[in-house]
């Protein structure tokens, strides 16, 4: 099923029947992506924070969080897929002149695919280029910051911290063009 050229890839705004086929694949992208002894992010660190995603109760958040996000325009949320199976999914923001990339995740099988690029590019159309847009990448998901940086990101000095008290991830910033 991995696709071979980019036309295989089709991009679409999120719709309820994708929340649980997302919190399934982000917590397997999460456990694939992040796992760091240095840090002590853990396989078991990490099977233990994502296993309660999938909960009725998690899911229930998941489509209460899904309808807000849906029916704000200062929000996007895409899913990639491929044969009408999600492989990856981008929430982008713009709240009060603010424009955040939320997240971006792609299955690691397909990786290098297009998938990421074909997101990006669909959530570029959307914000306004010409004010800036900010990131949180983690430090150590190299691949991932060298992906930001070909779109004209950068790292913002100093913005070293802590997510969930174990990852480190710094912000990046791409700045408006006039």
């Amino acid at each position: 099923m991995e696709p071979s050229t980019t036309e295989q890839i089709q991009i679409v705004a999120s719709t309820k029947s994708d929340v649980v086929p997302i919190r399934t694949s982000h917590g397997r992208i999460w456990r694939d992506t992040y796992e760091n002894e240095e840090f002590g992010v853990t396989a078991a660190w990490l099977k233990e924070r994502t296993e309660g995603w999938l909960t009725d109760e998690a899911i229930e958040k998941s489509y209460e969080r899904h309808e807000r996000v849906s029916t704000d325009p200062s929000q996007r949320e895409l899913v990639a897929k491929i044969n009408n199976v999600v492989v990856g999914f981008a929430h982008g923001s713009s709240i009060d002149g603010v424009q955040h990339l939320e997240a971006i995740y792609v299955d690691v099988p397909y990786h290098g695919k297009g998938v990421a690029k074909a997101l990006m590019d669909e959530l570029m159309d959307w914000f306004d280029v010409r004010a800036p847009i900010t990131l949180e990448v983690v430090t150590y998901n190299d691949r991932a910051q060298a992906f930001y940086k070909k779109y004209g990101f950068r790292e913002v000095e100093g913005s070293g911290k802590l997510f969930v008290g174990k990852i480190p991830i710094i912000e990046m910033k791409r700045e408006g063009i006039s």
